[in-house]
């Protein structure tokens, strides 16, 4: 099973802010595309342990795994580069510390 880690206030902000990034990206996916935001298979796995990691963090266990925290960070870039292509902007790296 793999190790528990204790969330920083960063690492409790960053799924929810990536949660509140992602419910906007999908209302612009179906203004500009005309149909919802379905992730690319390629992520399912990032999706299933990002949710796992909302999940624990809504009971008031703020810790996670390495993988949750990693699959949090590309779903953040995934985000960011699709609302960058559908708005036309070039796409931009995010530098995580």
């Amino acid at each position: 099973m793999p190790k528990l880690i204790n969330s920083s206030q960063d690492d409790v902000a960053l799924p929810m802010a990536v949660k509140e990034r992602f419910g906007r990206l999908r209302q612009e996916h179906i203004e500009k595309v005309g149909k919802d935001l379905i992730p690319p298979e390629s992520l399912a796995m990032d999706f299933a342990r990002w949710r796992s990691l909302l999940e624990r963090h809504a009971t008031g266990d703020f810790r996670h795994t390495e993988a949750e925290l990693t699959s949090t960070k590309t779903i953040a870039q995934w985000t960011l580069d699709l609302h960058c292509d559908l708005v036309g902007k070039e796409r931009i790296q995010l530098n995580w510390r």
